[in-house]
């Protein structure tokens, strides 16, 4: 690392899947602009005989990364290397006497380059020792310089903590994306505690400080529209909490009374999370219900998820049906017995959940979706909303039947058909203006609507 032009010359570097410690790093005299050198573990395959020998592996330099900032301060392995740097500019004497000061500086993202991933995968081993450090470059958004980065196994998610916050981001080439913050605090007493230790485990993120252990449901990320829904934080344990004798069916689920002392997320086993801790190795149980929903539905077992939602009483199932569908499961969510005529109307609306959403306008008929109050600010109600989506999904048969039953069923219905009539005219403009004329009424009419201009107006002039 290019830090300090003083230090006698010798080198320290970088791996294309993971770095040294630079907490103590031996630093080489380059020139002013601020590099650091990449080096390749090259594995020995021998066997154990011969290993006593020689080495396991050896270290061969792939050149120099220039960086974005000035000179280095702080390096973070895993999928992509980030490297913390000072302000460009800064001088060797100011950086190493703010060396420890995460406020001056910004920490940027190296990865490789798309073309030069994707012609490595597709060639022999042989190719990697071609691999050059041009052949990376700086990618992503510039950050504060965090204090942790974590990386997913798979290489989709990156943790990166500052103090108490802790910030989500989505690694999609070549950017990226923000995908949601938490701020670890005591919900008891609202003490917030910097973060020490973090660990991706199946798709959750565990959170440790000096006395706690949190734990962080990801948002869901949808592959249609690209929106991305807020994740949840809950304290699992803490040093700090009301001694409560059994939170395992309590709604929200409240943290566990445990002595920890700088604990540090290790593994499951056994519907526990185990954490090394300065007292030893100790388990933390996840017996609430919607633990086991969340854990189990982030890895993937969603067959052995559902069972858990008997473990939730019904008057729960809209917080538990918002929380699904925060998981990227609104198809769980509809099907909860608990869950009100609204919220499944919305969820269908909003996830296109098309097929749900015809079977409740059969099961419970058009004055159960009249009642559903949408607000005050809207011009129309719930009937036009569903007609107007079941129109735009291509129901045009079933928003004609609805358009008919609202004819017949008085002349406050009307107004309604009348709009589905009007959307209708793109689709089918003869039947469409059948319907106006039912809903209107025949011209020439002698009881014209005092209440209602628009079907005067309609009626005497535009039929």
């Amino acid at each position: 690392i290019n830090n300090n032009p003083d230090t006698p010359s010798s080198s320290t570097g970088a791996a294309a899947g993971g770095i040294t410690s630079p907490n103590n790093p031996t630093m080489k005299r380059y020139s002013s602009d601020a590099v650091v050198e990449l080096r390749m573990l090259i594995v020995v395959k021998a066997d154990a005989i011969s290993m006593s020998s020689c080495a396991a592996a050896t270290v061969r330099s792939i050149g120099e990364l220039p960086l974005r900032g000035g000179q280095p301060v702080h390096l973070f392995g895993g999928v992509h290397l980030c490297v913390a740097s000072t302000h460009p500019g800064t001088s060797s004497a100011e950086s190493n006497r703010n060396y420890y000061d995460s406020s001056d500086g910004l920490a940027y993202f190296y990865s490789r380059k798309q073309a030069t991933a994707a012609s490595d995968a597709s060639s022999s081993t042989a190719a990697l020792w071609d691999l050059k450090a041009s052949s990376y470059s700086a990618s992503g958004p510039s950050l504060p310089i965090p204090d942790i980065v974590e990386w997913s196994d798979d290489g989709k998610y990156c943790c990166a903590c500052f103090g108490s916050r802790v910030a989500i981001y989505l690694a999609r080439q070549p950017e990226f994306a923000l995908i949601g913050t938490a701020m670890l605090v005591n919900p008891f007493d609202g003490a917030r505690s910097a973060v020490e230790s973090v660990k991706f485990l199946q798709g959750v993120l565990f959170c440790a400080t000096f006395n706690s252990v949190h734990l962080i449901f990801l948002g869901s990320i949808s592959t249609d529209t690209g929106g991305i829904t807020s994740g949840d934080c809950h304290m699992l344990a803490s040093m700090h909490v009301p001694l409560i004798r059994d939170s395992s069916n309590s709604f929200p689920p409240i943290a566990l009374p445990m002595s920890l002392g700088s604990p540090a997320p290790l593994t499951f086993f056994a519907g526990s999370l185990v954490v090394s801790t300065f007292l030893g190795i100790q388990a933390i149980p996840l017996d609430n219900p919607l633990y086991r929903i969340g854990i189990l539905l982030a890895a993937g077992h969603i067959e052995r998820a559902c069972p858990w939602f008997q473990g939730i009483d019904r008057k729960h199932h809209e917080v538990l049906g918002r929380f699904l569908e925060r998981r990227g499961f609104p198809e769980l969510a509809v099907s909860l017995p608990g869950l009100s005529i609204t919220s499944v109307v919305d969820m269908c609306i909003r996830w296109r959940l098309t097929k749900v959403l015809e079977d409740l306008i059969e099961a419970h008929g058009l004055e159960s979706i009249r009642d559903i109050d949408i607000g005050s600010n809207l011009s129309f109600g719930a009937i036009e909303c569903v007609g107007t989506f079941l129109l735009s999904e291509g129901k045009s048969d079933l928003v004609r039947q609805i358009a008919s039953e609202c004819i017949v069923s008085g002349d406050e219905m009307r107004r309604e058909a009348l709009v589905l009539a009007s959307l209708m005219l793109s689709v089918d403009p003869s039947d469409a203006r059948r319907l106006v004329k039912r809903a209107v009424g025949a011209k020439g009419k002698v009881d014209e609507d005092k209440c209602w201009p628009v079907a005067n107006f309609v009626r005497n002039n535009l039929l």
